[in-house]
């Protein structure tokens, strides 16, 4: 628990400075936040590592961390939503070149066709009146966009859904 709440202490912490750190590391503490809950809920969440190395990239680290912590709360209100029993999320990393590449996968039924292009616009939610403000995947943009000048995206996938998010490693430096 102890170890829990200190994760949660330094993803709080504002940065002030662009600073190196290794992606996977990170994908890493904000499981950890997550991973009390989401075992409550019967969510299996599954790292794969694609690549034989550590991928560094300088940033903001707590702003990935917001994002990823988007994602993954957003899958679980699926899984609750679409009442999935067999609960998973991946998260993938791998590199291309320069290029470092997180996925983030779930089992919980995918978006509808039509919302499919409005899914990072502001206000934009699929849930429930009360359930939510549409703000999430538009900041997850924006920090992905404007702080690391990279993209993210949406992909279908057989019974759910894939947020990619693709960053440039040198564009960080």
């Amino acid at each position: 628990m102890s170890e829990t709440i200190n994760t949660f202490m330094e993803f709080i912490k504002q940065e002030k400075h662009k600073k190196p750190f290794i992606v996977q590391n990170v994908i890493e503490e904000t499981i950890a936040i997550v991973k009390p809950q989401f075992a409550s809920r019967n969510i299996t969440l599954n790292i794969s590592d694609l690549c034989s190395e550590k991928i560094e990239i300088t940033g903001y680290r707590n702003l990935i961390e917001q994002v990823l912590l988007t994602l993954l709360s957003n899958a679980r209100d699926a899984f609750e939503e679409q009442q999935i029993e067999n609960s998973q999320i991946n998260i993938i990393t791998s590199r291309n070149s320069d290029i470092v590449e997180i996925c983030v996968e779930d089992n919980a039924g995918g978006v509808k066709e039509e919302h499919i292009e409005k899914l990072f616009n502001p206000y934009f939610t699929t849930k429930e009146p009360g359930k939510g403000t549409g703000l999430g995947l538009y900041m997850a943009k924006r920090i992905i966009t404007e702080q690391f000048n990279g993209h993210i995206y949406y992909n279908s996938i057989k019974n759910g859904s894939c947020f990619i998010i693709n960053i440039n490693i040198n564009d960080n430096k």
